[in-house]
């Protein structure tokens, strides 16, 4: 056999070994093949509600009901029937008032800015709501946050919503910015639906 074509068979074979080993020590140690094969294969939860051609599924909703929960000092174990469909109610509310305020940003131009600095101070309170970083970290799980990263693009999204809401309001009060969000369920009332019927788990 021809000593190159000798020596490019045993590169390839190294090769393969190399990525085979790979594999398999990222599927036993949870890797991001690992992941990214069972977020493709496990099932989608199902959709409880649309705004436009934005979907909201059960994990979503989960995951707003529990910080929902949190901010009021409440665990999903702490409430009875009635007030576990409220509580997903009032986190369904929100999840479709945000899904309503980006649409209205997407079409702003500009879109507000939020800077490094204000997501650095954002990120700063919400970690004076957990009395260890064990806790942060739990809670970002929780809802589906892997790192810091992710956290601080979520921060960025709420700031910006805020910023939307603040300057279209000449007093920024509660009653205010619930007003608002009225007026926009109102306004887009033709392209919100809900596809699952909470009140009947």
């Amino acid at each position: 056999m021809n000593p190159q074509l000798r020596f490019f068979l045993r590169l390839r074979l190294a090769i393969y070994a190399v990525l085979i080993l790979y594999l398999a020590g990222d599927f036993s140690l949870h890797g991001p093949f690992r992941r990214a094969f069972q977020k493709a294969t496990s099932p989608r939860p199902p959709v409880v509600a649309t705004v436009g051609d934005r979907s909201i599924d059960r994990r979503q909703l989960e995951r707003a009901t529990a910080a929902f929960l949190h901010r009021q000092g409440k665990t999903w174990d702490d409430l009875p029937p009635i007030d576990r469909k409220i509580a997903r109610y009032s986190a369904l509310g929100e999840l479709i008032d945000s899904a309503l305020i980006d649409r209205e940003i997407a079409a702003a131009a500009p879109p507000p800015l939020v800077t490094r600095a204000e997501i650095d101070a954002s990120l700063r309170r919400f970690r004076q709501d957990f009395a260890s970083g064990r806790d942060l970290e739990t809670a970002m799980k929780s809802q589906g946050i892997p790192d810091e990263n992710a956290l601080r693009a979520r921060l960025a999204t709420a700031l910006r919503r805020q910023k939307f809401i603040d300057a279209r309001l000449p007093a920024p009060t509660p009653d205010a910015i619930a007003g608002f969000r009225e007026e926009l369920r109102r306004a887009a009332a033709d392209i919100v639906r809900i596809h699952h019927d909470l009140a009947a788990e």
